[in-house]
């Protein structure tokens, strides 16, 4: 292994922390930095509106049109610029100002949830509504999210920037335990238009919060002037020459566009599989948000003692096989059950695969290697149009069952094929870094 010094210009320095409180704190000291508190919160909020928002959306196109096919547009349509958008967006968050990127987006989502509010108030949301908007918002988010994402490392130190991004995927995991449990008692209780109502009030406070972050660093797009088709090409060729990234990237894509499509049958299952409404779906969804939650705390701490390729390639196994109970179950409480280990299998699966790929690219990179990621994930559309075209042609447990047991086949063969490398640690990073901060370089690995 080889360690090669990037330089690059100074920038502002961070501020450092007492070391005995983050020694004591161990993968949690980010918890105590201001700057990470904020975020954490406004991303909190911002992220519980999405999840109430994402239920109100996919229950009602299930009521007005009673078709899988179409409620599993919703979230591909959420998903699908991510193909098209997100590697420009990583040039914009190596570009500008990943703070102002986030405000802009997080303004605009909140557009749209008060416009989709007000047609459910007055009765006129029909379908074309509901997925115009959420390609609207698809689209903003897919230009966003590398600079959203990116923008975690920017606010804490960099012993810290490892359980930061752990800890920021246990925020998006409460939220997805709030958001659909709320949302649901909200429609079961008082009706559609509440749940939407409630996803744009919940929505207002992150903004302050957001526009109140100063990040420590100035962030890479200080220095990044090149014209964007040569960086582009610059960020690709990186991750082209790293084996890691490589299996991280393409270990990632085939999780999505198989098993992670689960979650587009859901409201089949809740009302023609377990006959338990929208009540149940918003239960079903919290046994999600419970088990991916219980799994980034656990990921965050065993963070370092057991290997990213060790529990990437257990969890993804774990993921495919806890789907095909729940493809196979008729059991409300048992499908609960398994709804929560595959979402902690899945949990465990993606946090390790986003912590190792971002950890691993040069700062300079970041946004450009985060932004690939981003595409995997927009081809996911293409998975939950297939299961939701399958679980209309033949039901949704066997359409399921079918694409739990392909996806496992599947991650198999590139188990076999690529041979998963180990990626680079943050204690290698930091300790390597310790003798080369004076060049203000970072590091990166080649193997």
């Amino acid at each position: 292994m080889r360690l090669h010094v990037i330089a690059r210009p100074a920038q502002a320095q961070r501020p450092a922390a007492p070391p005995a409180a983050n020694k004591a704190l161990g993968p949690f000291a980010a918890l105590v930095d201001h700057q990470y508190q904020r975020y954490s919160i406004a991303a909190l909020g911002s992220t519980t509106a999405l999840a109430i928002e994402t239920l109100a959306r996919v229950w009602l196109l299930q009521q007005l049109t009673d078709s899988p096919l179409m409620v599993s547009l919703v979230p591909a349509l959420l998903m699908l610029p991510m193909l098209f958008l997100s590697v420009p967006g990583g040039e914009l968050a190596d570009r500008f100002n990943r703070k102002t990127i986030t405000l802009v987006y997080e303004s605009f989502a909140l557009v749209t949830y008060i416009g989709l509010a007000y047609l459910v108030v007055i009765g006129r949301a029909e379908p074309w509504h509901v997925l115009a908007v959420t390609l609207l918002q698809g689209i903003g988010a897919a230009l966003s999210a590398p600079a959203r994402q990116t923008l975690i490392t920017d606010l804490v130190q960099t012993r810290q920037q490892r359980g930061a991004l752990g800890l920021s995927m246990t925020v998006g995991n409460v939220a997805s335990i709030l958001g659909p449990a709320f949302g649901g008692l909200l429609i079961a209780r008082y009706g559609m238009e509440h749940a939407f109502i409630a996803a744009a009030v919940i929505a207002v406070p992150a903004l302050p919060l957001y526009l109140s972050l100063r990040p420590v660093a100035s962030g890479p797009h200080s220095m990044h002037k090149g014209g964007m088709v040569r960086n582009l090409k610059e960020g690709v060729g990186y991750i082209a020459g790293d084996a890691s990234l490589r299996w991280l990237l393409f270990a990632c894509l085939v999780m999505i566009v198989t098993v992670n499509s689960w979650g587009a049958l859901f409201p089949a299952f809740a009302e023609d599989v377990l006959n338990v409404g929208a009540g149940g779906l918003g239960v079903l969804s919290t046994a999600v948000g419970g088990g991916a939650l219980a799994a980034t705390i656990l990921v965050v701490v065993i963070s370092g003692r057991i290997s990213d390729k060790t529990v990437e390639v257990v969890s993804g196994f774990l993921f495919a096989a806890f789907v095909l109970g729940v493809a196979l179950s008729h059991s409300y409480v048992l499908t609960i059950v398994l709804v929560a280990l595959a979402a902690f299998a899945a949990t465990a699966f993606f946090q390790t695969n986003m912590t190792a790929v971002q950890l691993h690219a040069p700062e300079e990179f970041r946004g450009r290697v985060i932004s690939v990621r981003f595409v995997a994930w927009g081809l996911q559309p293409a998975g939950l149009l297939a299961l939701g075209g399958l679980a209309e042609a033949i039901g949704p447990q066997p359409a399921l069952a079918i694409f739990s047991i392909a996806g496992a086949i599947v991650f198999g063969v590139l188990v076999v094929v690529l041979r998963p490398h180990h990626v680079r640690r943050l204690a290698e990073m930091q300790a390597a870094g310790a003798g080369t901060a004076a060049r203000g370089g970072p590091i990166r690995v080649s193997h």
